[in-house]
């Protein structure tokens, strides 16, 4: 059987005001917010494509960070092998590719892109994408980030009344 009570202080005027501690969190949560946003900034910094990312607030304790851009979902989640055909006659590209980012555990982007000399063809078959999954990576971070940065919030209000 497990037992548990709350232990509470013995003077409940020493403690910080329910105020002060809700905008710490309030604030954490935020400043918490903010650098996910950047992290995820981070995975397209070299990409030509622009991926706006947002932050909404569900409530004053809740904010999620998102994007609602196709290609990035492709890039984030990868890709099953599909066929490419062209929107004309036909397709035009270079046979070479570096990918500007890598499944490797890394919030990155680095150098790459086309390169080669340019082909023709009626059709492609893609082998399609592993995914970077950005999201986990980031999420696993500020899993363990988070309560650092609502402790040092906390800790701030207290200090701040004199607790």
């Amino acid at each position: 059987m497990i037992s548990m009570s709350v232990i509470g202080p013995t003077n409940w005027g020493d403690l910080i005001p329910a105020g002060a501690i809700e905008q710490a969190i309030i604030n954490a949560t935020k400043m918490s917010s903010e650098g996910v946003r950047t992290d995820f900034d981070v995975t397209v910094q070299t990409w030509k494509h622009n991926v706006d990312f947002y932050m909404r607030a569900i409530d004053k304790f809740t904010i999620v960070v998102g994007t609602g851009d196709e290609i990035y979902g492709y890039v984030n989640n990868g890709t099953s092998a599909h066929d490419i055909f062209p929107r004309g006659k036909r397709l035009r590209f270079q046979t070479g590719y570096r990918a500007k980012t890598r499944p490797n555990g890394r919030i990155a982007s680095y150098g790459g892109g086309k390169s080669g000399p340019f082909v023709f063809a009626r059709k492609v078959r893609h082998p399609g994408t592993s995914g970077r999954f950005f999201n986990k990576i980031i999420a696993r971070k500020w899993k363990r980030q988070y309560p650092i940065q609502m402790r040092r919030a906390i800790r701030a209000a207290s200090k701040k009344h004199g607790k």
